[in-house]
């Protein structure tokens, strides 16, 4: 997952120079990166970023950087990382993947996909005829489900968040 931000240095800014670096996250040296961007000035700001989920301009870099650093650590897959960051706050999105509280429904389009799937892992047609299954309407199961729930599509895959 490649997460930047640009460092601006707000004393030049103010200035009228624009004087600022990418940075890409994590960074063992983070302090010195800012240390070249600031010179002899001490404030600073995120003036852009590069990532899959929101970061403000005053938010603190030594944090995000931990965060970004744990990010890389988990062992879910990246998609999965960045659907679920893009839905949420990096706090809450992080909560959620430590958590494990989401369900990832792979190789579904749309809804009706992951009511097939759920009714399938629950073997709610082992017992019946065929005709039962083949009648059934997945698509407005799908779209219940949908409305009781909290999914995040994309990819190929829906994840249900809990």
């Amino acid at each position: 997952m490649d997460i930047k931000i640009y460092v601006a240095n707000l004393a030049k800014y103010v200035e009228g120079s624009l004087v600022g670096a990418w940075i890409d996250l994590p960074c063992d040296d983070l302090e010195e990166q800012i240390q070249k961007i600031l010179g002899t000035d001490e404030e600073w700001a995120i003036h852009d970023y590069e990532a899959p989920f929101h970061i403000d301009e005053y938010d603190n870099v030594y944090k995000l950087n931990e965060s970004v650093e744990e990010l890389e650590g988990m062992d879910e897959d990246d998609t999965i990382i960045e659907l679920i960051l893009s839905e949420f706050s990096l706090e809450e999105g992080m909560d959620k993947l430590r958590s494990g509280d989401y369900m990832v429904y792979s190789n579904c389009n749309d809804m009706g996909d992951v009511a097939r799937e759920i009714l399938e892992q629950q073997e709610v047609f082992n017992n019946c005829n065929d005709i039962f299954e083949r009648y059934f309407d997945f698509d407005a199961y799908g779209r219940d489900l949908d409305l009781e729930g909290h999914y995040i599509e994309g990819d190929g895959i829906i994840i249900e968040v809990f």
